[in-house]
């Protein structure tokens, strides 16, 4: 039991750091587009672009305000600056930004991913994992996407998909520390909710 207790806390110490942890800087920001988009812009899109990549992740954001001020229907743009602003942090804006365009890019894992992102963000938990589950049907052994769906799911207590993602992520990279903590956690909930529920039936046996 004592060892139990050790490990529950030392896995919550990781769940809070690992769970707030969101997206990768490896991104191809431009690595997506659509047909539909006007070429009047790709100068100020190519810089914003290249901003992003450069890690001057403000400097990108106003730069693509610029594009879609002059062309609120560049689909591309709105896109990539949703995938910026992820990565500065401001999930609402990106959450809005990208809902707007992620049902044009529905074959792109990126844009589905950072959506799913910016949702666990804003606490929409039940959302992003629709929005993971359809990016991971892109790329199914996506370790960030396995990951951030794991937490998703143990965040609003859905306990044993959280167990059997983390079992899926454990298999893929068996030195994975996330996995390893996930399972620990769900397997020491399980087991109290299953010492409860023995305790309370042999409660009611003795009053009966």
């Amino acid at each position: 039991m004592k060892h139990n207790l050790k490990c529950f806390a030392l896995a919550c110490i990781f769940f809070t750091t690992f769970s707030s942890c969101l997206t990768s800087s490896n991104t191809k920001i431009d690595s997506a587009s659509n047909s539909s988009d006007s070429k009047i812009n790709d100068d100020q899109l190519n810089l914003a672009n290249n901003y992003a990549r450069d890690g001057l992740l403000r400097e990108a954001v106003s730069t693509y305000i610029k594009v879609l001020a002059s062309n609120p229907n560049h689909l591309t743009a709105r896109r990539n600056m949703g995938l910026v602003l992820v990565k500065i942090g401001d999930y609402k804006q990106a959450a809005a930004n990208l809902e707007k365009v992620v049902q044009n890019f529905q074959k792109d894992f990126d844009t589905s991913f950072y959506y799913a992102e910016s949702l666990r963000g804003v606490k929409k938990y039940a959302d992003a994992i629709f929005w993971y589950i359809k990016s991971l049907l892109i790329k199914s052994d996506d370790e960030k996407a396995l990951k951030a769906l794991a937490w998703s799911y143990f965040t609003i207590k859905y306990y044993s998909e959280a167990l059997k993602t983390a079992r899926h992520m454990y298999k893929l990279n068996p030195n994975d520390i996330q996995s390893t903590i996930i399972m620990i956690i769900a397997t020491i909930i399980f087991q109290f909710f299953a010492t409860m529920i023995c305790l309370l039936a042999i409660s009611n046996s003795i009053k009966i």
